[in-house]
């Protein structure tokens, strides 16, 4: 009776295996799949890190451009001011002007008569020593 009970127990064992055997075999396969999709994803975030990377690196690109262009813009609206002084010097009141032009009076030029005999002096000095940097005196540079 032990031997039919115990052969009973082994055969419901046995079915048992057999139903768990499958089972183990899906297990299997589903914990296969769950790492290929980890692996994907861990690839698919390292992808995104990179992009995320890159997009950073534009960002301060951008920024440094920017900081660069709003310089070169300080320093042009600078030279711009400064040339507006410098031509304010040169400025002059049009309306002051065309009175001016307006109170003028024709020229009239004499008229002159030369001399018959006219002769050239026999000897001219000429001051050879001078140099044009002579008369630069009279003259101021503008910075």
């Amino acid at each position: 009776d032990l031997t039919t009970d115990s052969v009973g127990v082994v055969d419901r064992a046995g079915k048992l295996i057999e139903g768990v055997v499958p089972s183990i075999e899906r297990t299997g396969k589903l914990i296969d799949e769950i790492a290929a999709a980890s692996r994907q994803q861990d690839s698919s975030m390292q992808e995104l890190q990179d992009a995320i990377h890159e997009m950073e690196a534009a960002a301060e690109e951008n920024t440094s451009a920017s900081e660069q262009l709003s310089e070169i813009a300080q320093v042009l609206n600078e030279h711009a001011d400064n040339l507006m002084q410098e031509i304010a010097f040169f400025k002059i009141d049009m309306d002051g002007a065309s009175e001016i032009i307006q109170e003028r009076k024709p020229v009239v030029t004499p008229q002159v008569s030369t001399p018959k005999n006219f002769s050239a002096p026999s000897s001219v000095n000429v001051n050879t020593t001078s140099s044009p940097s002579d008369f630069d005196d009279e003259f101021s540079e503008f910075d």
